[in-house]
């Protein structure tokens, strides 16, 4: 049976908030260099992660994370930068459930453009979490209105699957603008693989369709970690069993009926696919390329690691690296 690494944690109080990496060239190869001016760094009032980031078509920054204050607890935190700034934030804002701790969060940012930005009001922000309280764990979507306010002017969506665990979300948004999100829900003291794919249904907001859910049909648990979506609405999530790697993908949904909840995740043919090796791997994060490749990054013992998969979920030649 493979074992888990050991692995330091450590609390970070002042946030490396932002830093610009540029390409120069140096001897044999070229490298990344910092830009003059970074990182920008924030301390707020409590202990401060910062947990994703994305960068919109107007290039404004933004950052989600969680801050810890005596008073509250833990709530989960949007930072809006611009790049003319300075490294002062446009907007701080943070989300408070009252009673539950929120957070790590995720973020999706779809760049597109809007009229009228940044005061335009349909936004196409994501932040995906889980909210904890009295023993049971929710997943929570916030969809972002306003730049200057994120948190405060948001719409909330909070599923509340009858006290089983959704941990550790990750969300992606296809190019719909619906947003799907993956984690971990545990049933019966099983982790099972745990996805919900979002869709805007008329005029009455975001609506969470059937939910997708994966375990190994034994006692053996799945734990979902990343995701990301193809052109045609198809998607992809990657998790982890026992130390292996697990890939996965759904083909797209169908709307069948008169409402979102007919729209149902059906698994493709030859899924999930299992990489079995002697080492533990321990993916993190995945992105789908523009030539339908899939790479996804983690760790191997430890270690740094990178996968690639062509487009039939195959582990291309020279990977893990």
């Amino acid at each position: 049976m493979k074992t888990s690494p050991v692995r330091r944690r450590r609390t970070v109080r002042a946030l490396p908030i932002l830093a610009v990496l540029v390409l120069a060239a140096g001897g044999a190869s070229a490298h990344y260099e910092l830009e003059a001016g970074f990182p920008w760094t924030r301390t707020g009032d409590g202990t401060v992660t910062a947990d994703a980031i994305g960068v919109d078509f107007l290039r404004f920054a933004w950052v989600a994370g969680t801050t810890t204050r005596t008073w509250t607890g833990r709530d989960v935190e949007v930072v809006v930068y611009t790049m003319t700034t300075g490294g002062v934030p446009l907007a701080t804002t943070s989300y408070d459930r009252a009673g539950a701790d929120e957070g790590p969060p995720a973020l999706a940012v779809v760049a597109r453009s809007a009229d009228n930005w940044p005061y335009a009001k349909e936004r196409d922000v994501f932040v995906a979490f889980t909210s904890s309280a009295a023993g049971q764990t929710d997943l929570t979507l916030l969809r972002i209105h306003e730049v200057f306010a994120p948190c405060n002017t948001c719409t909330a969506f909070i599923e509340d699957r009858g006290g089983n665990e959704v941990a550790a979300p990750a969300l992606a948004v296809d190019l719909s603008g619906s947003p799907f999100t993956v984690g971990t829900r545990t049933v019966g003291g099983t982790d099972r693989l745990w996805m919900l794919h979002w869709v805007r249904w008329k005029a009455d907001g975001w609506y969470p369709t059937s939910e997708a859910d994966l375990d190994s049909g034994t006692t053996v648990t799945i734990t979902g970690r990343a995701v990301a979506g193809e052109p045609d609405g198809a998607v992809w999530t990657v998790g982890q069993e026992q130390g292996d790697l697990v890939l996965m993908r759904w083909d797209a949904g169908n709307i069948a009926g008169g409402g979102p909840g007919d729209l149902t995740m059906n698994p493709t043919a030859g899924y999930p696919k299992r990489l079995t090796t002697a080492q533990w791997d321990d993916p993190r994060a995945m992105v789908r390329a523009h030539d339908g490749s899939v790479w996804v990054a983690g760790d191997i013992d430890g270690q740094a690691a990178l996968w690639k998969f062509g487009a039939d979920g195959g582990l291309q030649p020279g990977f893990p690296r």
